[in-house]
Parts: C-alpha cells; sequence; structure tokens
C-alpha cells in the first residue's frame, strides 16, 4: 500500500503527531524544520472520521 511520505502515517510513525480523543495533535520535536512545523500546524486538531474505540 503506498503512502505520502510526508502524510500522517509517516508522522505518526516518527512521533511528531498523535491521537487523542478523535483530533490529531502534535508531540513535540526537537529536531525540525520550519517545513515541518508548519505543516503540523496546519494538521493538528482535525478530527480523524473513522476513529472510535475500536479503532484507539
Amino acid at each position: 500500500m503506498p503512502l505520502c511520505k510526508f502524510g500522517c502515517d509517516e508522522l505518526f510513525e516518527n512521533g511528531y503527531i498523535s491521537v487523542q480523543n478523535g483530533s490529531l495533535v502534535s508531540l513535540q520535536k526537537t529536531h525540525s524544520s520550519e517545513e515541518l512545523e508548519n505543516h503540523i500546524s496546519r494538521i493538528v486538531g482535525n478530527m480523524r472520521r473513522n476513529f472510535n474505540e475500536n479503532s484507539e
């Protein structure tokens, strides 16, 4: 299954973002670029449509 290297899966796997109560949240990383910070700030707070207690 092809995935975007700058998508949510990659950001989650590398510890930049997580899901809390169905919303994307930022996890602090010390070594990041301005581009990465801007991208994360645009997606933080987005609700995950398929998030529920079974997919948590």
